[in-house]
């Protein structure tokens, strides 16, 4: 995507865009998850090899949604897990 469209940052906001909202009305399950970080960090590592781009990925505000997500979402997964098995009997 990256290498045939230039908007592709359209495409990478709208995705972890889905993703918080998934969280927000508590349909997120491990499904999503696994997609979503599959999704991230190959799409990340994929993206640094087109040269216009290189390490654009990380350093431009355009992915700075997808950055965010990505951190939300491992520190709601960390927050549910604790929060399921820490339960007070």
């Amino acid at each position: 995507m990256v290498a045939a469209w230039g908007g592709y940052s359209f495409i990478i906001n709208l995705i972890p865009i889905f993703v918080l909202g998934t969280m927000f009305i508590y349909k997120f399950n491990m499904k999503v998850y696994v997609a979503y970080s599959v999704f991230y960090t190959m799409g990340s590592i994929l993206a640094m090899q087109i040269t216009f781009v290189n390490f654009a990925v990380i350093r431009s505000s355009e992915h700075l949604v997808s950055h965010c997500v990505f951190i939300l979402m491992n520190a709601f997964v960390i927050i549910e897990y604790v929060r399921n098995n820490l339960q007070a009997e």
